[in-house]
């Protein structure tokens, strides 16, 4: 079963990430989704938009979507196709313990 509350927070995380490529209906579009606890069809919708427009997401973005699709078990295609839209340089390794 999926936790309402955690995939409503990670699918508004990702929408954050995307705001500054994807356009106002569109976010406001995927916000009445993600409320009304559509959250596969704002998934699809979503990565459909960055894939369609081919708009550059970061590593965090692509790695936060690949984890709400595994979620949902949506088809792995949806994040998949992105892969090639990560901003070069767009990952930033953890720190290592001193």
């Amino acid at each position: 079963m999926i936790d309402d509350k955690l995939i409503t927070e990670k699918l508004e995380k990702a929408l954050y990430l995307t705001s500054n490529v994807l356009s106002q209906s569109v976010i406001e579009d995927l916000s009445i989704d993600i409320h009304a606890k559509e959250w596969g069809l704002a998934f699809e919708i979503m990565c459909e938009r960055l894939y369609e427009d081919e708009l550059p997401i970061s590593y965090e973005a692509y790695e936060l979507l690949k984890e709400i699709g595994l979620i949902i078990k949506a088809e792995k295609d949806y994040w998949e196709d992105l892969k090639p839209q990560i901003i070069p340089g767009s990952y930033t390794p953890p720190n290592p313990s001193p």
